[in-house]
């Protein structure tokens, strides 16, 4: 149904008979991107649809001219309109290919994309430090609190077996590779304690390789529902930073749960995509740019920590269930201050060997 009134608008819209559907792309707010194409003029669209959104594509674009004042890197939209229960955004497509399926593609030879990667990370940090501001958690168009419960909420639904949700176990101590650590219920416990940051930002609200999009003359950012002011940087560098980690997990990445002696045991080894690390240097590289403290690398590991819980829920779309126990497994090392550097501190507090 959306593809018919994608296809219809944009074919008025653009009064072309030419246009080709190249693809269709899918949002985590079931949102569904058309991409079209008139390859004599080799001119290209994107048009967004979705429907009963929990933010309108009205505010989204709102939220695209306040965003437009301070980055050149948009494309133009076009139009915005509403047709029964659908939304719909239509742009200029500057671009059919976004920088995570360029490096999906060869990530190994793909040295052009490090360096777009780089470009976007500190054109996004020029407009930080341009905008500072008193950060007020109220005005934040990506709160904090409603994210953390529907993420709770979402961990404590995961099946372990046919009819036994983690839920019930949410009290039980964890031991992961040999390390005890406190319960998940602790563990969410510490994840509500993230401190206001001292200056709120500008910010495009999510900042990741999905969400550019790379043509012959440069970058662009799409995607504007979490854009606007008092953005906590903090939690924009945890998405330039983590988004790596759970995105690249290697093949050879394995791991279990179960229940056993009163605890929750997961064993798994943890693999990674060394040249993707180069990536995340880049976040490190923010860091040190805005002057971060102590307690900003412990509020960044829990952005961290509840940004790869989040993604569980996407494993069954990704048909990449196996990796569950490491995600949670790192998802819960990050969270106590156990995780790989730079973003750790270490709290023996919280976990011992045995």
């Amino acid at each position: 149904m959306s593809q018919k009134i994608a296809h219809k608008l944009v074919t008025k819209l653009t009064s072309s008979d030419r246009l080709q559907l190249l693809s269709v792309h899918s949002g985590s707010s079931n949102s569904k991107v058309y991409i079209y194409g008139d390859t004599q003029k080799e001119v290209f669209y994107a048009v967004k649809c979705v429907k009963d959104p929990r933010l309108s594509l009205f505010d989204e674009y709102a939220r695209y001219l306040t965003l437009s004042k301070y980055y050149k890197n948009l494309p133009e939209v076009l139009n915005v309109q509403k047709v029964g229960n659908y939304e719909i955004m239509i742009s200029n497509a500057y671009g059919t290919e976004t920088l995570h399926r360029l490096i999906c593609s060869k990530p190994k030879t793909c040295s052009k994309c490090l360096s777009i990667w780089s470009d976007v990370v500190f054109s996004l940090v020029d407009v930080w430090e341009q905008t500072k501001h008193n950060y007020l958690s109220e005005e934040s168009p990506r709160p904090y609190k409603p994210r953390l419960e529907r993420i709770t909420k979402g961990v404590k639904e995961i099946k372990i077996s046919d009819n036994i949700k983690l839920e019930n176990y949410f009290n039980l101590p964890l031991k992961i590779n040999g390390v005890i650590y406190p319960s998940l219920e602790e563990c969410f416990s510490r994840l509500e304690r993230v401190d206001a940051p001292s200056f709120g930002v500008l910010c495009h609200g999510d900042p990741q390789p999905s969400n550019v999009v790379v043509s012959g003359n440069g970058w662009y950012l799409v995607d504007w529902e979490w854009s606007g002011f008092h953005n906590d940087w903090r939690q924009m560098l945890s998405h330039m930073y983590g988004w790596w980690s759970y995105r690249y997990f290697s093949a050879e990445t394995l791991g279990e749960m179960k229940i056993e002696f009163g605890r929750i045991i997961i064993n798994h080894n943890y693999g990674f995509n060394n040249e993707i690390q180069n990536y995340q240097k880049v976040a490190v590289e923010v860091f040190t740019r805005m002057n971060g403290t102590w307690k900003d690398i412990q509020d960044i590991n829990k952005y961290l920590g509840l940004l790869y819980f989040g993604e569980i829920r996407f494993l069954d779309y990704w048909n990449k269930q196996k990796l569950m126990p490491a995600i949670i497994a790192e998802a819960v090392k990050t969270t106590f201050g156990n995780a790989g550097q730079p973003f750790q501190y270490i709290d023996k507090s919280y976990h011992t060997y045995v």
